[in-house]
């Protein structure tokens, strides 16, 4: 990803708006697109300040260099005589480590409490649903692929066992899914819906 500076290359606008934002973001401020402005190969990003501020970043769509990339035409980073105030995105808080840190420590963090530590730590505002967003967002990212990954063990252990007909295997399952085996005197089971399992053993 490019840097922000005049001549910097982006593969996408979206790409180069991530980064005009995560500036403006630094500055306590959030940027948006002049419309009035902007058209045809040229985007302008102004500050969401009330009154004129001097906040302008110009991307055009590059002819010479790299065909259909962006290309930074001209920029002023200055906040003169700005009241723009910081609209963080999601995608703005999940990245930040105080988010990510707050999370992994206590999965079933309040969103109040995660509001708090960003507005402590980066100085951010958050609106009431941003923090729970965010919170979905880094558990999911954490804790998304496991039951995917349960549900792999169980056609595999059911290949082992037609493959090994030697072997000895407690297990029972249906969908895809493990069920428990109450009768087994060791309770061997595995819950794919369960962040947290029971260890299942295998004698050969």
């Amino acid at each position: 990803m490019s840097k922000l500076s005049v001549g910097g290359i982006f593969r996408t606008r979206a790409e180069a708006v991530d980064v005009i934002q995560a500036v403006a973001l630094s500055q306590n401020r959030r940027a948006i697109v002049n419309k009035k402005r902007s058209g045809g190969s040229q985007f302008i990003y102004i500050c969401n300040s009330s009154t004129p501020c001097t906040f302008e970043i110009v991307l055009a769509k590059s002819r010479r260099k790299v065909p259909n990339h962006i290309v930074v035409k001209s920029l002023s980073l200055a906040h003169d005589n700005c009241t723009g105030t910081a609209k963080a995105r999601r995608k703005d808080v999940t990245s930040k480590p105080v988010a990510q840190n707050a999370v992994n420590a206590n999965m079933r963090i309040s969103g109040a409490s995660l509001q708090y530590q960003v507005k402590a730590d980066a100085g951010i505002d958050l609106n009431k649903r941003t923090p729970y967003r965010v919170i979905d967002d880094l558990v999911q990212l954490k804790y998304g692929n496991f039951e995917a990954g349960y549900k792999k063990v169980a056609s595999f252990l059911e290949e082992f066992a037609t493959k090994n007909p030697t072997s000895f295997t407690a297990f029972e399952a249906r969908d895809g899914n493990f069920i428990e085996r109450p009768d087994e005197p060791t309770q061997w089971k595995i819950q794919p819906n369960c962040h947290s399992t029971n260890y299942m053993e295998e004698r050969c």
